[in-house]
């Protein structure tokens, strides 16, 4: 038969048995901490209980959930981790049982005053787990005696054992749930990144572009931007934000869209530059700074505009043959307002390419910590004039490079290929043999400016004069009339169109079947000429006419 006296000890087992079962409960962080420090207090008939949490970063133990009169006044209480009691307990990782709390020269009188609470006598144990201390839990004054005793120890260190699995559990799942909103956060910059830096280059008449970002992290600091005014001028910029990460990325933002806002604007490159350095200083947070290098093309005087704010000067091919383009040392862009720019006017042929880059091209380290160099840039660069196959070959020898290394910095590259003005877009001639000659001369500079090869070129003519010797023929019949053309560069720059424009009998479907190879005679064969050379061969009927869509690709080119 049970004694009387063994009844407290069997309620106080079946509390820890009540606090073990919640912590299999959904609760939140502070409310689970409430409810252990609730149940405390009233198994161990004390007046007050609190936990303090480690914050490393202050080198302070914080005040959570505290039970006990005048509690609310005591939320968030930090006191230094090596003071007081509970510092010293934080400290030296040891439980200890305070029978006389005024008269410990470690006790600390900041909560009694602030709370009005006065502390009699207290035990206070470490939250440990896996040998890292996470706080403290302490119980303040028995109602029923002056002091505890070892019976109310053993129970204490029970509840302490509990609150330290709730502690760390709870702890890992804020963890989790942190680290899946930055997770997010990371996801939703990645999206904004990419949305100034494009998902495709734009397609430009007068320069055909490639470019490669590759950042260190999740996002990058590194940026491009490609914008065409409203006269056929194009800028092309390359710019690297110091630092790295979210703030990194959000400055990129911000300068990108400077550059999209003050384009318009722009007329002197160096001028241009002043202004968009003083926006960037205007709101500079955090001491960032851009080193941009831009180009301007002018496709009226085949003139480009060069200017390097704290940048590598471009490099150029030209003739079979990569340079260096040295342009004056300027200072990076959002350090100080005021300061001057200059560019740097230089001559185009077509065919030149030319290639930006950031420092993390150049400064990329193989498992030996040697640097990639501008030398090996250049070295890597193949001398023919083709914008993609030069980013892959530089992207290629930059991976063989670093190997097991990896990127330690963004890794930016953009190029640019000058084509010159292109021809017009637009022109109607007689429906006449003799007037075709004029419309072979300019889809022959259509064909050489979209950079067919020699062979593909004399073909593309030959089809479309093909064609247009049929509308002669067959739509008018010899009868006067007029052919009126279209070309140009579709399909983001992968396409030329061609398109002529007739009014005459409109096409039949006898016609458009063509004549069978087979049948050796004279004529019929245009049709099977234009389908070989051209990837796209489309009638587009109208009640007055018709018009012929001639499309060639130009991923081969």
């Amino acid at each position: 038969m049970e004694t009387p006296a063994a009844e407290p000890d069997k309620g106080r087992l079946r509390a820890l048995l009540d606090v073990a079962r919640a912590l299999g409960e959904a609760m939140e962080h502070s409310d689970l901490i409430r409810t252990i420090l609730a149940q405390m207090a009233e198994v161990m008939d004390a007046e007050a209980s609190s936990v303090f949490l480690h914050d490393p970063g202050a080198h302070e133990l914080v005040m959570h959930a505290p039970h006990g009169p005048r509690a609310e006044q005591l939320m968030s209480l930090r006191i230094p981790d090596d003071k007081g009691i509970a510092g010293s307990v934080f400290q030296t990782r040891q439980f200890v049982n305070v029978r006389d709390a005024q008269n410990d020269p470690r006790f600390f009188r900041g909560a009694d005053k602030k709370s009005g609470f006065v502390t009699r006598a207290l035990m206070c144990a470490p939250l440990m787990d896996k040998g890292q201390c996470h706080g403290v839990i302490q119980v303040l004054n028995p109602r029923r005696n002056p002091s505890f005793d070892e019976e109310d120890a053993a129970i204490f260190e029970g509840f302490a054992l509990l609150a330290t699995s709730a502690i760390v559990r709870l702890r890992a799942q804020e963890e989790t749930l942190r680290r899946k909103r930055i997770e997010q956060e990371l996801s939703i910059a990645r999206e904004i990144q990419q949305s100034f830096l494009g998902a495709r280059l734009p397609a430009i008449a007068c320069v055909r572009l490639a470019a490669y970002n590759e950042p260190a992290r999740d996002i990058s600091g590194d940026f491009y931007s490609v914008e065409e005014l409203p006269d056929g001028r194009v800028l092309v910029a390359l710019g690297d934000v110091s630092g790295k990460g979210i703030p990194a990325a959000l400055t990129m933002a911000r300068a990108s869209a400077e550059i999209r806002a003050l384009a318009p604007t722009l007329a002197d490159l160096g001028e241009w530059m002043v202004r968009l350095n003083d926006a960037l200083c205007r709101d500079a947070v955090g001491g960032r700074f851009v080193a941009m290098t831009a180009l301007l093309f002018e496709p009226s005087s085949s003139q480009v505009q060069a200017c390097a704010a704290g940048q590598f000067s471009p490099l150029r091919l030209r003739a079979g043959k990569w340079e260096e383009i040295p342009l004056p040392r300027q200072l990076a862009l959002g350090i100080a307002p005021g300061i001057a720019f200059s560019a740097t006017r230089l001559d185009l042929v077509p065919g030149d390419l030319w290639l930006l880059f950031s420092d993390g091209v150049t400064e990329a380290r193989d498992p030996s910590g040697n640097e990639f160099t501008t030398a090996r840039l250049a070295a890597s660069l193949p001398t023919i004039p083709s914008p993609q196959k030069s980013i892959e070959a530089v992207v290629t020898s930059l991976c063989q490079f670093t190997g097991k290394a990896g990127s330690h910095d963004d890794a930016t590259l953009i190029i640019a290929e000058w084509r010159a003005a292109p021809p017009p877009t637009s022109w109607t001639i007689p429906a006449k043999p003799e007037a075709l000659k004029m419309a072979r001369e300019i889809i022959e500079r259509w064909a050489q400016f979209a950079g067919l090869p020699d062979a593909d070129v004399g073909c593309l003519v030959l089809g479309a004069d093909e064609a247009a010797a049929n509308v002669i023929r067959h739509a008018y019949c010899g009868a006067e009339g007029t052919i009126e053309y279209s070309a140009g560069i579709e399909d983001d720059g992968e396409s030329l169109v061609i398109r002529m424009r007739d009014h005459g009998k409109p096409v039949s479907e006898e016609c458009l079947k063509g004549r069978e190879l087979e049948d050796v005679k004279p004529g019929g064969l245009g049709l099977h000429f234009m389908r070989c050379t051209f990837d796209e061969v489309r009638f587009e009927p109208h009640p007055d006419g018709t018009t012929l869509h001639l499309r060639k690709s130009l991923r081969r080119a």
